[in-house]
């Protein structure tokens, strides 16, 4: 495995680390996917080390692992922090030759705080705001996937302008990459509705997702391979758990590798009691739509910059 670090903004607060996976000579050739972890802790910490356990068990699948940090504490700013993402894949992809990387199979993912992150890029990506900041209008900085574990998703943000309440969920929309969902149902800091409201809207915009809910593994035991025993003296969950739904959801969406038999269902109607084929499916209603959601209704977490008076709604127009 080889390891490269890159600067992605003169400061050096914004850096990629690589790990980029070298296979046996033996071994398929075949360019790798591509996994990008975004950390979390709470806009105010941002640790290079923060999801090890993830990146290495998808390494340990044939993907090249890559940390993307930002800047933090008094220095962040939204949507500064998503054009270091943008930075990030682009430099990925500019790279994928060298690196035996696949530049369509490029994931981001990250937990909390890089949760919002994730998800938030994710919505924006290719907004005409972010198209002005990024300078990309052609797709490259575009995720073929991505990953969000506990992420809030209803956030107060720190502007240049002030705080902002940004709620991602309602920013949903045809662009949108394919979604996995992660969360914990006993997470105490950030509530499990937040994940909840993402799938609602996910659903409503046909955008392809998968969610996993765990029982137990609160707000971070999710990220590691050794089981805790809670507060509740219940087993936490770990990433042994979900990856198995979590890589079957990557090879559906990036495309099912050739190794896999290929196995047919019989349509709607093939085959039915007495061989006389099935009932039609009936039609399926539009799903109604979520509820008015205000600040309040779904917990925010620890954010960087809250303020106590009313914060203004990211003013972004939908499109």
């Amino acid at each position: 495995m080889r390891y490269y670090e890159f600067d992605l903004n003169e400061t050096g607060t914004a850096r990629l680390y690589c790990k980029i996976t070298e296979r046996p000579l033996s071994a398929n050739v075949d360019p790798s996917p591509a996994f990008l972890w975004i950390p979390g802790g709470g806009f105010a910490g941002c640790a290079p080390e923060d999801g090890e356990a993830v990146i290495l068990t998808l390494c340990g699948h044939g993907y090249c692992g890559f940390t993307v940090t930002y800047p933090v504490g008094p220095d962040y700013r939204f949507p500064e922090v998503l054009v270091v993402i943008s930075k990030a894949i682009c430099f990925i992809r500019a790279n994928a030759r060298d690196w035996n990387v696949d530049p369509n199979r490029i994931v981001i993912g990250g937990g909390s705080a890089g949760g919002f992150i994730s998800g938030a890029y994710g919505a924006f990506w290719n907004h005409p705001e972010m198209q002005k900041l990024t300078g990309c209008s052609n797709g490259e900085n575009r995720p073929n996937a991505l990953l969000t574990q506990n992420g809030l998703f209803n956030a107060y943000q720190q502007t240049e302008w002030g705080t902002v309440e940004v709620p991602v969920y309602d920013y949903i929309g045809r662009d949108m990459p394919p979604t996995f969902l992660l969360h914990a149902s006993d997470d105490t800091l950030v509530s499990v509705d937040q994940t909840l409201a993402m799938a609602w809207n996910l659903s409503r915009a046909k955008v392809p997702f998968s969610m996993y809910i765990a029982d137990s593994g609160n707000h971070t035991g999710l990220q590691y391979h050794r089981r805790t025993v809670m507060e509740t003296g219940r087993l936490s969950h770990r990433v042994d758990d979900w990856m198995p739904a979590f890589l079957l959801f990557l090879d559906n969406v990036l495309g099912v590798p050739a190794e896999y038999e290929k196995f047919s269902l019989p349509k709607p109607g093939q085959v039915g009691q007495d061989g006389d084929g099935a009932p039609p499916l009936p039609d399926i209603e539009e799903m109604p739509k979520m509820p008015d959601m205000h600040i309040g209704d779904f917990e925010s977490g620890m954010v960087w910059g809250f303020s106590e008076e009313k914060a203004v709604r990211l003013d972004w127009p939908n499109v």
